[in-house]
């Protein structure tokens, strides 16, 4: 994810980079890890999340970002318009990303955040892959 992000500065000409990636890389991987469709979701919060897309899309690629772990604490349980109400705050690029790329979150968003998240992998990092 800190690689996506040094990517994501370097496409939008953002030459600082923030100071809350070093506060997230050193705290523990277990507090950072935010599930933006929450693990304890609210049906009525969630309403795009029905029978076993509920359980598909908690733990998938395309559902996580890396946040301080007291904002994430903060934010475990809201509906996504809160969420995204404060990732704006932060500024961290994967973070805009979200805000600028998607109105709701649903298992189609998910699906489709975790395809171009390992389509960018894949780019990034295609020379490690052996073929054939």
């Amino acid at each position: 994810m800190y690689a996506r992000e040094k990517a994501l500065m370097s496409q939008n000409r953002q030459v600082n980079e923030n100071e809350e990636w070093g506060r997230i890389l050193s705290a523990s991987l277990s507090d950072t890890i935010e599930h933006i469709y929450p693990l304890a979701a609210e049906a009525k919060q969630w309403p795009l999340f029905k029978g076993k897309a509920k359980e598909k899309s908690i733990h998938r690629l395309g559902n996580l970002v890396l946040l301080l772990p007291k904002l994430n604490s903060k934010l475990s349980n809201k509906p996504f318009a809160d969420k995204v109400a404060e990732y704006r705050k932060v500024g961290l690029q994967c973070l805009d990303e979200i805000n600028q790329n998607h109105q709701a979150w649903s298992p189609d968003t998910i699906q489709q955040r975790e395809q171009a998240l390992l389509d960018w992998a894949n780019q990034r990092w295609d020379d490690l892959w052996i073929n054939g």
